[in-house]
């Protein structure tokens, strides 16, 4: 087993006290701005780990490139970058530092986030994307391990597609950008990748906060099949999951991209973006109210009452409205004649013409 690396002294113009992380590629120290005087957080590359230089090279142009897109975004649910350098042969980057813990040691453990926690997170992970997205910043790598979680239960976003620090568990350099089972399928596939693929990564992680399991596992060809030909089990049938949070992870986690949500923009749950509360099924539509003719409202409590259906119903005039269309449509008498057969009482009967009344009986109203 190798011993790390001593701890340097200074690195630019920041005095190094402690690491913070160690990774294949780099290490994260914390460190002390002497002209400003406020704690920071130091990212580092160490060239000589990459292999040849144009690997080297690549990644210190996308490391400065990441450095200058991250630091227009002005938002506090993204951790900020302060500088970019280098010395020697290696490259940092000094980031704000965030006294916290991350996402993936909070899901270590085996208790599962409430409902209110889960829709905290949710929320201040997308307006944070919502920013970055605005200012044309695509994380590319969403994960537990990317979002830093204070105190105060503040969620911070970092790690904007740049160096892979944290565990083994991370593409190296020369392959896909990203960590595979939070990859959208557009990445693996290298083609037609945007701010949607970041959406992706949003519902692979409300999977895991929602059922304590990760929606993909396996090695990364596993992993990268079952993205691209699989769907997982639904969240509701491994938990106990609000509707409007399983309608959310559907929605995010469409294979396609174009059957995702259009931008991280949208709240959580449609109707209602903040915790602590949420319906396990949404307000019922309102039903449209009547027009009149000038496009207001039909006053309903002027209608009088309803009359009374007669002798026969109101199914025997429904059939003599019925015939009356058929013969002025069509001039069809037998379908006249059929439809007022079907009652007893409407039924035509021929009968021969009245005799001619006699002079008594028009004299007496009372035979008339």
């Amino acid at each position: 087993m190798s011993t790390p690396p001593p701890i340097p002294e200074r690195i630019g113009k920041y005095t190094i006290s402690a690491v913070l992380g160690r990774g294949s590629m780099g290490t994260v120290y914390k460190g002390f701005d002497p002209h400003i005087h406020r704690p920071v957080a130091i990212k580092t590359i160490h060239r000589e780990l990459l292999g040849d230089s144009g690997a080297a090279d690549s990644v210190a142009a996308r490391f400065r490139n990441e450095a200058k897109a991250v630091g227009r975004i002005q938002h506090p649910g993204v951790v900020a970058i302060y500088d970019f350098g280098e010395d020697g042969d290696v490259t940092f980057i000094a980031m704000e530092f965030v006294d916290g813990r991350t996402l993936d040691d909070i899901l270590a453990v085996p208790q599962m986030l409430s409902e209110a926690n889960v829709l905290a997170v949710m929320d201040q992970l997308l307006e944070a994307l919502s920013v970055a997205h605005a200012q044309g910043v695509w994380h590319r790598d969403i994960k537990p391990a990317n979002l830093i979680v204070t105190r105060q239960g503040q969620v911070k976003l970092t790690d904007f597609g740049i160096a892979r620090l944290e565990d083994a568990n991370l593409t190296q350099v020369s392959s896909m950008i990203g960590t595979p089972a939070y990859m959208a399928p557009e990445q693996f596939i290298g083609q037609g990748i945007d701010h949607r693929a970041d959406l992706f990564a949003c519902g692979v992680l409300l999977y895991r906060m929602l059922t304590g399991r990760r929606a993909f596992t396996g090695a990364t060809q596993e992993v990268m099949y079952k993205i691209l030909n699989e769907h997982p089990p639904a969240p509701g049938h491994l938990a106990i999951v609000a509707v409007g949070l399983e309608r959310s992870w559907h929605q995010w986690g469409a294979r396609h991209s174009r059957h995702r949500a259009p931008s991280a923009g949208l709240p959580v749950v449609q109707g209602q973006s903040r915790p602590p509360g949420l319906p396990h099924h949404g307000p019922r539509p309102r039903r449209r109210r009547a027009l009149s003719a000038g496009g207001r409202p039909r006053d309903r409590s002027r209608r009088g009452p309803r009359a009374p259906a007669g002798p026969g119903g109101s199914g025997a005039a429904r059939r003599r409205r019925r015939a009356l269309l058929l013969l002025l449509q069509h001039r069809r008498l037998p379908a006249l004649l059929r439809a007022f057969s079907h009652p007893a009482q409407d039924r035509l009967v021929a009968t021969a013409p009245p005799p001619p009344r006699r002079a008594a009986d028009r004299a007496d109203p009372l035979r008339a």
